[in-house]
C-alpha cells in the first residue's frame, strides 16, 4: 500500500450538519421523496460514478431503515448518464418535467450540470451536483436552482499551496485534465503559488479519454521542478503518477481532492508512494476518535460502506452528503405539496459544514 498523506480539508464535509437541521412537527402524511440521479456508469467516469451509485444506495437504504423522512420513504432513481452531457441533459430534461421528481443529483460531470442549469431553474428543480468546476454553482444568478457539493477548487488549491510552503518547495510543476475542472486548478494554483513566492515551471494537460499521459507528464515535469501538483479525477490520477515517475520525476507528488478514489487506499500505484492529497478526515478514519454526533456519524459510515462495498472510495462522500442533506432539508419543511420549493428554501439551512 503506498504511503499517502492524507492532509485534512476544512472546507470540504463529511455528514455533518448544523443542530438547526432537524425535524418539524407536522401531522399531514406526504408521499415518497423521489430523487433522480444521474451518474457515470459507463465512460471515461464510470469508476466514481459507480462509487456515488453505491454511495446513494446505501445511504437512502438507511435512512430508509432508520424513519430518517418522519414516516416518509425516500426513493431513488438511477439512470447511466455514460458521461455525456448531452444524455444527461436529456435525463435531466425529463425529470424537470415529472412533478414527481423532487430533486435531481448529478455526478463527476461538470459539463452536465452547467448546461443542465437552464432547464432546473425554468422548473424550480433542485440540481445537487457532485463535480468540482466552479462554474457548476456560478455565476450565483443563473445558478439559482443548482447546488455543489463536489470538491471545491479555490479551497483545494489553497491547502494544497500551503502544503507546499511547509515543505520547502519553490518550483512545482502542473498536471491536470483539460476540461472546465482541470482549468480552474490551474488559474487557482497559479494565483495561490504567486503569494507564496512559488514559481511554475511547466503545465501539462490530458483529456478525460487519453490512456497515456506520458506527453503530458514530461510537459510538467520538464523544468525538474520540487513538486508536481496533480488534478485529476481517481482513475487518472493513478496514471499521472505512474506516468510522472516513467518521464524521470522523482520529486514530490501533490493531488487534489478529486483524486480520491481506492488509489490512496488500496495502492493501485507505487509511484503515489510518499504522495500528498487532501481530503476529509474519513481516510484517516482509523484515527479519528468519535468524540462528538458528527465524527461518530463519519466512522459509522466508513464502516458500514468499507462493510458492504470492501473498500472506501473517496467520492461516495459526496453522494453520501447529498442524501444527508436532502433529508434534513426535507425533514424541516412545513409544505405538504411541494417538495421542490421546500427543498430549495431549507438548502441554506441544512448544507454540509467545515
Amino acid at each position: 500500500m503506498p504511503r499517502t498523506k492524507a492532509i485534512a480539508l476544512a472546507a470540504t464535509a463529511l455528514l455533518l450538519l448544523p443542530a438547526a437541521c432537524t425535524a418539524s412537527a407536522s401531522g399531514a402524511q406526504r408521499p415518497d421523496l423521489v430523487i433522480g440521479a444521474s451518474l457515470e456508469l459507463t465512460g471515461n467516469t464510470a469508476d466514481v460514478g459507480t462509487a456515488q451509485d453505491r454511495a446513494l444506495r446505501l445511504k437512502v437504504e438507511q435512512v430508509n431503515a432508520s424513519g430518517g423522512l418522519r414516516g416518509r420513504k425516500l426513493r431513488l432513481v438511477i439512470v447511466d448518464n455514460q458521461s455525456d452531457s448531452t444524455v444527461t441533459q436529456a435525463q435531466v430534461s425529463k425529470w424537470a418535467a415529472d412533478p414527481t421528481i423532487s430533486a435531481i443529483i448529478i455526478g463527476a460531470c461538470s459539463s452536465c450540470a452547467v448546461e443542465a442549469a437552464n432547464v432546473v431553474n425554468a422548473k424550480g428543480v433542485p440540481l445537487i451536483s457532485l463535480a468540482a468546476a466552479n462554474a457548476v454553482a456560478a455565476p450565483i444568478e443563473s445558478r439559482r436552482f443548482v447546488f455543489k457539493i463536489g470538491p471545491n477548487v479555490n479551497d483545494d488549491a489553497r491547502v494544497l499551496v500551503n502544503e507546499l510552503s511547509r515543505a520547502g518547495v519553490k518550483t512545482v510543476g502542473l498536471l491536470g485534465s483539460d476540461d472546465a475542472y482541470g482549468t480552474d486548478g490551474r488559474t487557482a494554483m497559479s494565483a495561490e503559488v504567486g503569494k507564496a513566492n512559488i514559481s511554475i515551471t511547466g503545465s501539462g494537460k490530458f483529456q478525460l479519454t487519453d490512456g497515456d499521459l506520458a506527453p503530458a507528464a514530461r510537459t510538467a515535469s520538464a523544468g525538474k521542478p520540487d513538486a508536481v501538483v496533480v488534478w485529476a479525477l481517481p482513475a487518472q490520477a493513478g496514471n499521472a503518477a505512474n506516468a510522472l515517475r516513467e518521464s524521470g520525476f522523482h520529486g514530490k507528488l501533490y493531488f487534489d481532492a478529486a483524486a480520491a478514489g481506492n488509489l490512496f487506499l488500496s495502492g493501485s500505484a507505487a509511484a503515489a508512494d510518499g504522495a500528498s492529497m487532501i481530503f476529509t478526515q474519513v481516510f484517516a478514519m482509523d484515527d479519528v476518535i468519535a468524540t462528538t454526533p458528527a465524527k461518530a456519524a463519519q466512522k459509522r459510515w466508513f464502516e458500514d460502506y468499507t462493510a458492504r462495498y470492501g473498500t472506501y472510495q473517496g467520492q461516495s462522500s459526496f453522494g453520501a452528503d447529498a442524501i444527508q442533506i436532502l433529508v434534513a432539508a426535507a425533514n424541516q419543511s412545513m409544505s405538504t405539496d411541494n417538495d421542490r420549493a421546500a427543498l430549495v428554501t431549507r438548502w441554506s439551512r441544512c448544507r454540509p459544514m467545515g
